[in-house]
């Protein structure tokens, strides 16, 4: 099946700022279940409190090219849409969409201690990921990072 970039950028284009952000934390993190979205939510919001090159607002944050690896065209999750879901997955958009609001809103605690960054455990550490950047924590597969230049 192939995919209509043009029509999925469009889908992007016409969410709202929770809509998007739960786009990615369902995107990115579902497999790790509540923490995992929330954890990759947070990394946007710790962006969006500390503006720099990766943008100022929640859109520029998640849409960044080449920043969240399931906004890229070459992505599996690229065509993905949590509305479009069923079974868990479905219910992991229901969640994601509750986590996106809370995390908005500033509500609860920051699993990721501030990380403004994280990567796949399953893939080589990328280069970003080396000193000064700093560990803060692991969750599931993800490992989050902080002062990342």
């Amino acid at each position: 099946m192939s995919v209509d970039h043009a029509e999925v950028k469009a889908r992007l284009a016409a969410m709202d700022d929770a809509t998007l952000l739960a786009t990615l934390g369902w995107r990115e993190g579902r497999g790790e279940g509540q923490v995992g979205m929330r954890a990759t939510m947070w990394s946007v919001r710790n962006r969006v409190l500390h503006p720099k090159w990766w943008g100022k607002n929640w859109r520029e944050c998640c849409l960044k090219p080449g920043q969240y690896s399931c906004f890229n065209t070459t992505d599996p999750q690229f065509a993905k849409f949590g509305a479009d879901s069923t079974g868990l997955d479905h219910e992991r958009w229901v969640e994601a969409q509750a986590i996106a609001k809370e995390v908005i809103a500033g509500e609860g605690d920051d699993p990721t201690h501030g990380a403004t960054h994280y990567f796949d455990l399953s893939i080589a550490p990328p280069a970003w990921s080396k000193p000064p950047a700093q560990h803060t924590v692991d969750i599931g597969r993800l490992k989050f990072l902080t002062n990342v230049p």
